[in-house]
């Protein structure tokens, strides 16, 4: 437990706690949210939107995983992140504004869902990165998991949310709420430093991690400031 106070002794190391337990909020809840919205006010039906979410959606996914390594390398983790967060609270708010002209335009859905799913993934990469880079080497794996377990809260807590956003806010304040919460989370950035880590490590001499233990990735960790 000694060196998991160590790991979590840090700015960036407790305010990526804060961040973790609310950063998929939003999506999760968003994306059950559009899919009731599209199949009961939109003449979706269930098949449609299997074959949208699970087709394309699924490609656009695997596309920025790929090149979502090389963006944290080329421009820095936090930029991506702070962009992949205000794309898709954008697109979320304006799919809530432009009402039924939208949710039934197929196109617009279509481009919609490319375009969540696509920096959605892009800001999970980046966190996945940050995170790495802030763990401390001794309990990387423990520090790691629990990061992953509050991200997985955070969108249990989106999914349940649905219902009340949904009969309290209806459909399209709804959508701009999710838009405006998802875009208010990259405020937490404001407060990473992913060389945290590296600094307690270089600061405390004669510490395990500082002399022998595994060197952190350089680009998780030096290149994003």
């Amino acid at each position: 437990f000694a060196h998991l106070r160590r790991a979590f002794s840090t700015r960036t190391a407790r305010v990526g706690v804060l961040y973790a337990v609310v950063c998929q909020t939003a999506t999760a809840g968003g994306a059950t949210f559009a899919m009731v919205l599209l199949t009961s006010e939109a003449g979706w039906t269930a098949e449609e939107v299997s074959h949208l979410t699970g087709g394309w959606g699924v490609l656009a996914g695997v596309l920025a995983a790929v090149i979502g390594g090389f963006l944290v390398d080329r421009v820095g983790v936090r930029k991506m992140m702070v962009v992949g967060i205000w794309m898709v609270g954008l697109n979320y708010a304006i799919f809530g504004l432009g009402g039924e002209a939208f949710w039934v335009n197929r196109t617009y859905v279509f481009i919609s869902l490319i375009v969540v799913t696509l920096f959605n993934t892009l800001t999970q990469v980046g966190s996945f990165a940050l995170y790495m880079g802030v763990s401390l080497p001794v309990v990387a794996a423990t520090q790691f998991t629990a990061y992953m377990t509050l991200i997985n809260v955070s969108m249990t807590w989106g999914q349940k949310a649905t219902g009340w956003v949904e009969g309290t806010l209806g459909y399209s304040n709804g959508l701009l709420l999710v838009g405006v919460f998802h875009a208010a989370t990259s405020v937490f950035l404001l407060w990473v430093d992913p060389r945290d880590t590296k600094r307690l490590l270089r600061d405390e001499e004669g510490s395990p991690e500082a002399s022998t233990g595994p060197a952190l990735p350089p680009d998780a960790v030096v290149l994003d400031v």
